[in-house]
C-alpha cells in the first residue's frame, strides 16, 4: 500500500513536472530577451528532463513490487489450505504425503516469512527512496517557482476558459496590482483586454503566438506597449491552457520611434540636398547612395551597394588623368583636410566624364577608430566652364576680343620685375585714336563699338605673335612688344598708324576717315615701377596729341613738355590722396567795399582759395595742381570738398551771428554735375547755415559754355537763399547778350580791364559801361587785380561797389581770420574736424 501511495504521490507531482515542461517550451519558441532569460530558461528545461526520469523510473518499480507482492500472497494462501490436513501414522502413504505437505508449507510460511520480511525492506527502502525524491522533488518545485519569480519578464498562465491560473512578480508589478490575488482566476479578456485575442489564439489553435507591439493597461487606468509570445499548454494531445510572458517596450518603441524619425529625417535630407553622398564601411564598400549620387555616378543604389569604392567613384586629375586610388586612404585618420578638390575628373557609367568637387570625412566610432567615410561630391562642370568665362572676362575686353588694362598692367610688370641683366629689349606703345568721338556723336555708339571691333583686327593684323595688344579703355589701347629694340618698335608704331590713317570706316551712308597718336617708351633697367613706365607712354601719348595728332612720339626724359606732362601726372597722385586724406587748406582774400565811409550793414566779404599740403609739407598753390585735376576729372570732387569744408567753418556757433558772404569758385566739369545740387542742398540740410552767407562763382566762359545747366543750377539754389557771382566778366564776346539770361548777384569784372585801367582810357570806359550795366540790372559790381591806391580811386569814382586785389588784401588763411572773429579754437577743445573746417580745404 505505502509503494502505491508513493506512486500516486509521484504522480501526484507530474503537474509541476508538466508545468515547467511547459514553461521550458514557452522559452524555447519565445526570441530571447537577454542572457539571464536563456539561462533560466535552460535550467528549467534541464529540471524538468530529470524531475520526469525520476516519475517513470518510480513508477516501473511499483509495478514490479505489487506483481511480486500478489505472487507471495497466492503461495501463502495454497499453504494455508494445505496446514489443515493432519497426519496418522508414519507408515502411512497418506501420512507421509501429509507431511510432507506439512514441510513443504512449512518450508513456505518461512519462505513467505522471509519475502515478507524482504517486502517490508522493499517498502521501507521505496518510502525513503520516495520521501527522498519527493524532497528534491519538492526543492525543484521551489526553485522553479524562485525562478519564475525572478525572471524580469512578465509571466502568467492561462486555463482553457480563459482565466488567469498563475503570475510572477514582474507580471503584477508591471501591470500595477498588490499581490496574484488580484489576477489568479479572473478572467483575462477583463484584465488585459488586447491580450486576450492572442492568448486565446493560441489556446484554440494550439500554436504558439509572438505579438511585436500590443497595449496592456495597468490596475490604474494607463496603458502601456508590452510585446509578449503565447505558447499553448498541452495535456494529453489537448490544449488545456496557455502561458504567457511579456515585457515593456514602451520605452523602447518611443527610442526607436525616435531613431526612426531620426532616420528618416537623415533620408529626406539627404534625397534632398543637390549634391552626391556616398557611405562606405571602414573597408571601402559601398553602403550608401542618395539619388544625386545614383544620377552622376550612373549607378543605381541596389547595383552600387557592397561595391569598392573605387570601382564607382572613379576620379583622377584633370591635367595627369592619373585615377586617385588613394582617396579614403590619405583621409582613413584625418591627416588630409577636408577641402574640395577643385580639378578632378569622374567617370561616370555609360555617360561622359564631368568636374567634381569632392569631400572626403572619416567617420568614427566611440573609440575614435574609423568605421566608415562618407563622400559628399557635386557637379562643377558648369561653374567650371562659368569660371572660365569668368576668368577670360576678367583679362579680356569684351567687345574687342584683346586683353584689358589689368591683364596688360600685369605683363608689363612681370617684364619689369626680370632680371634686368637677362631683360630682352622692349618696348611700350600707348595709341589714342583721333576722331573716334567724331564717329560716336554722329552715327551713335552702335557705329563706335563696330570701329574699335574692325580697328582691332586691323591691329592684331600689324603687330607680331609674341606682341601683346590690349585696350586700356575708350579708344585708347596698348602694345607691349617683347624682344624688340627701340628702332623696330618704332617701325611697328608708325606701321600701325599709317594703317589706321590709311583705314577708312563705312557706315550707312557715311565714310570716316581716322588717326592715331602714338606714345613710344623703351623699357630700360632705369624704369623701376610700372606706374612710371605708363606715365611716360601716356605723356608721349599725350605730346603727339599737343603736336598735331597723327604721329608717334617717342618719349625722352629730358623734354621740357614730358617733364610737364608728368609733373601733371604726378599731381593725380597727391590730389586723390589730398582729398582722401584732408590734405587741402582754406585761404581767403577780402573782398572790400569800396565806399567811404563803409556800410556797416553790408556784410564782410572773402573769397575761398585753396591750397594743398605737399609731401614735404609745403602748401602748393592752386596753379600747380588744379590744372592736373580738371584735365583729370578731379576737379568735381575737389569743389565738393571746399563745399564741406566751408559748410563746416560757417556752422560754428560763434559765426552764426557775424555777416559774412564766402565765395566759392566752381568749375565748368562741377556745373555740368547733374548731382552737384542735391550735394549742396545735403550739405545744407546737415549743417544748418544760413544760405545766404554763400556765394557761388561762376566763370564767364564755363557759364556761357553750360548755359543751360548754369541756369537750372543759379534758379535753384537761388530759391534756397544762395548767392551767385559772375567771373572774370568782359572776357567774352558775348558778355552782355548772355547777362540777361543768368540772374546772377554780382559781376565779376575781369582783371585785364582793371590792371591798366589808370593808364588806359579804353579799360577804363570798359569798366564803366559794365558797371553802369549791372547796376541797371541790380547787380553789384567787383573789380578783380586792384593793386594800388590809384586804381581804388578810379573805381570809387566810377561807382564799383567792391574791389579785390593785393592792393586791398593779400591772401590769408582762414585760421587767421577766425582768430580776428572769434578768437582762436583751443587745441585742447578742437577736434581734427574742427581744426580742418576752420583752415582746411
Amino acid at each position: 500500500m505505502r509503494s502505491r501511495r508513493s506512486v500516486l504521490m509521484l504522480i501526484g507531482l507530474s503537474p509541476v513536472a508538466i508545468f515547467a515542461a511547459i514553461t521550458v517550451a514557452g522559452d524555447w519558441f519565445s526570441p530571447p530577451i537577454d542572457p539571464a532569460h536563456l539561462g533560466a530558461t535552460a535550467f528549467l528545461l534541464i529540471f524538468a528532463g530529470t524531475v520526469l526520469a525520476a516519475v517513470m523510473f518510480f513508477k516501473r518499480l511499483s509495478q514490479e513490487e505489487a506483481s511480486l507482492a500478489q505472487s507471495v500472497a497466492q503461495r501463502i494462501r495454497n499453504a494455508d489450505m494445505l496446514s489443515g490436513v493432519d497426519g496418522s501414522s508414519d507408515d502411512d502413504p497418506v501420512s507421509d504425503a501429509l507431511a510432507s505437505v506439512r514441510r513443504s508449507v512449512l518450508k513456505a510460511r518461512a519462505e513467505q516469512t522471509r519475502a515478507r520480511q524482504m517486502i517490508a525492506r522493499m517498502e521501507q527502502d521505496i518510502d525513503q527512496r520516495v520521501q527522498e525524491r519527493t524532497s528534491a522533488l519538492a526543492t525543484s518545485e521551489e526553485t522553479i517557482r524562485l525562478l519564475i519569480q525572478s525572471v524580469p519578464e512578465a509571466i502568467y498562465g492561462v486555463d482553457g476558459e480563459g482565466l488567469c491560473t498563475f503570475c510572477n512578480a514582474a507580471c503584477i508589478r508591471l501591470l500595477g496590482y498588490e499581490d496574484e490575488s488580484n489576477l489568479v482566476g479572473k478572467p483575462v479578456n477583463e484584465l488585459m483586454p488586447t491580450d486576450e485575442v492572442h492568448t486565446m489564439q493560441a489556446v484554440r489553435q494550439g500554436k504558439p503566438v509572438h505579438v511585436d507591439e500590443a497595449t496592456f493597461w495597468r490596475a490604474d487606468g494607463e496603458f502601456f506597449l508590452a510585446e509578449y509570445w503565447s505558447f499553448p499548454v498541452i495535456k494529453d494531445q489537448t490544449v488545456v491552457g496557455a502561458v504567457v510572458s511579456f515585457i515593456d517596450v514602451t520605452q523602447r518603441k518611443k527610442v526607436e520611434a525616435a531613431l526612426f524619425r531620426e532616420k528618416e529625417y537623415a533620408q529626406v535630407t539627404l534625397n534632398s540636398i543637390a549634391d552626391g553622398v556616398i557611405t562606405t564601411n571602414a573597408a571601402g564598400s559601398i553602403r550608401y547612395l542618395n539619388p544625386v549620387a545614383e544620377e552622376l555616378l550612373g549607378w543605381t543604389k541596389e547595383a552600387a551597394t557592397g561595391q569598392c569604392f573605387y570601382e564607382v567613384f572613379m576620379v583622377s586629375d584633370e591635367d595627369t588623368k592619373e585615377p586617385d586610388r588613394q582617396l579614403l586612404a590619405r583621409h582613413r585618420n584625418g591627416l588630409s583636410k577636408h577641402r574640395p578638390k577643385a580639378s578632378s575628373l569622374l567617370a561616370r557609367r555609360r555617360a561622359k566624364p564631368i568636374h567634381v568637387e569632392h569631400t572626403v570625412s572619416p567617420i568614427h566610432d566611440r573609440d575614435g577608430s574609423t568605421i566608415g567615410f562618407i563622400i559628399v561630391f557635386r557637379d562643377v562642370s558648369e561653374s567650371q566652364q562659368l569660371a572660365r568665362q569668368l576668368a577670360y572676362q576678367a583679362t579680356h575686353d569684351s567687345l574687342t576680343g584683346m586683353i584689358n588694362r589689368g591683364e596688360f598692367e600685369q605683363r608689363v610688370q612681370r617684364q619689369l620685375d626680370a632680371d634686368p641683366s637677362k631683360r630682352p629689349e622692349a618696348a611700350i606703345c600707348y595709341l589714342d585714336l583721333d576722331q573716334f568721338k567724331i564717329v560716336n556723336d554722329t552715327c551713335g555708339h552702335g557705329a563706335g563699338d563696330e570701329l574699335l571691333r574692325q580697328l582691332s583686327e586691323l591691329l592684331r593684323g600689324k603687330i607680331r605673335q609674341r606682341d601683346t595688344l590690349a585696350r586700356l579703355g575708350g579708344d585708347e589701347f596698348g602694345i607691349l612688344l617683347e624682344h624688340c629694340s627701340l628702332g623696330e618698335a618704332f617701325r611697328v608704331a608708325n606701321g600701325i598708324r599709317e594703317a589706321i590713317h590709311e583705314y577708312r570706316f563705312g557706315w550707312e551712308d557715311k565714310t570716316f576717315s581716322l588717326g592715331v597718336s602714338i606714345g613710344l617708351v623703351e623699357i630700360t633697367p632705369l624704369h623701376r615701377s610700372l606706374g612710371e613706365v605708363l606715365t611716360a607712354a601716356d605723356s608721349a601719348c599725350y605730346m603727339a596729341k599737343e603736336k598735331g595728332r597723327n604721329r608717334v612720339q617717342l618719349h625722352h626724359p629730358e623734354d621740357r613738355e614730358v617733364r610737364e606732362r608728368q609733373g601733371e601726372i604726378h599731381w593725380l597722385t597727391r590730389i586723390n590722396k589730398a582729398i582722401a586724406d584732408d590734405d587741402f587748406v582754406l585761404f581767403h582774400q577780402e573782398i572790400k567795399d569800396t565806399r567811404i565811409p563803409v556800410d556797416p550793414d553790408r556784410p564782410r566779404h572773402l573769397e575761398i582759395l585753396v591750397r594743398m599740403v605737399d609731401a614735404d609739407g609745403q602748401l602748393a598753390l592752386p596753379g600747380a595742381f588744379l590744372p592736373a585735376a580738371e584735365r583729370y576729372n578731379l576737379i568735381q570732387a575737389t569743389d565738393r570738398w571746399v563745399v564741406r569744408a566751408v559748410f563746416d567753418w560757417l556752422s560754428q556757433p560763434a559765426l552764426a551771428s557775424i555777416p559774412l558772404v564766402a565765395s566759392i569758385n566752381l568749375s565748368g566739369p562741377t556745373i555740368s554735375d547733374a548731382s552737384f545740387l542735391d550735394y549742396v542742398l545735403g550739405e545744407l540740410d546737415r549743417h544748418c547755415i544760413d544760405p545766404a552767407k554763400i556765394c557761388f562763382e561762376i566763370t564767364e566762359t564755363a557759364a556761357i559754355a553750360k548755359l543751360t545747366n548754369a541756369i537750372t543750377l543759379i534758379q535753384q539754389l537761388k530759391q534756397r537763399g544762395f548767392r551767385f557771382a559772375l567771373d572774370d566778366f568782359g572776357s567774352g564776346l558775348s558778355s552782355f547778350g548772355y547777362l540777361k539770361q543768368l540772374p546772377v548777384d554780382y559781376l565779376k569784372i575781369d582783371g585785364a580791364f582793371i590792371r591798366d585801367i589808370v593808364h588806359d582810357p579804353i579799360d577804363r570806359a570798359m569798366v564803366r559801361s559794365i558797371n553802369d550795366i549791372g547796376h541797371i540790372m541790380g547787380k553789384k559790381t567787383i573789380a578783380e587785380y586792384v593793386e594800388s591806391e590809384e586804381i581804388l580811386e578810379i573805381l570809387r569814382e566810377i561807382g564799383i561797389d567792391y574791389a579785390q586785389g593785393y592792393g586791398i588784401a593779400a591772401p590769408r588763411a582762414l585760421t587767421e581770420l577766425q582768430a580776428e572773429l572769434i578768437g582762436p579754437i583751443p587745441l585742447s577743445n578742437a577736434s581734427g574736424t574742427e581744426l580742418n573746417a576752420a583752415l582746411v580745404v
